[in-house]
């Protein structure tokens, strides 16, 4: 059963993968890359233009492998699969790693604080769905 609606690949705005490109440090994986050419290992379950064909919710990576993460999920993705989804990217982040986080919803989970957010200019102008880039960082969690 597939959690995700598909819709065609597509590609990033210019002015947001460049953007995208700059936070991206060390090893970098890219899920859900679409037609983007982001990232030293891309992984889509659907596009043409990937290195790896995997569920989002499964990688094929060790624990702790990347350096970054980069992801555009889809946006109308059901709330009960959120939580897995980005449980997912924690597990091969490096402590200390950044995930790059395109959406419209926030990526929020216990060890992986957002230390920004990017609002792209030309989304300002729209009227629906507007698409935040979150940069979060896995840290260790505490307990209280």
């Amino acid at each position: 059963m597939n959690k995700l609606k598909y819709r065609k690949a597509w590609r990033f705005p210019e002015q947001v993968e460049d953007f995208i490109a700059s936070q991206c440090k060390g090893f970098t994986v890219h899920v859900m890359n679409g037609n983007s050419a982001l990232g030293d290992i891309r992984i889509d379950a659907y596009s043409e233009n990937t290195d790896i064909r995997a569920d989002a919710f499964h990688l094929p990576l060790k624990d702790a492998v990347a350096d970054t993460v980069v992801c555009d999920p889809p946006w109308m993705m059901d709330y009960r699969y959120k939580s897995k989804f980005i449980l997912e990217f924690k597990r091969i982040l490096k402590f200390g790693g950044i995930l790059v986080f395109n959406a419209p919803w926030n990526p929020k989970s216990p060890g992986l604080p957002i230390e920004a957010i990017y609002v792209p200019e030309w989304q300002l102008m729209t009227y629906n769905h507007i698409a935040l880039v979150f940069i979060a960082r896995k840290v260790k969690q505490t307990f209280i």
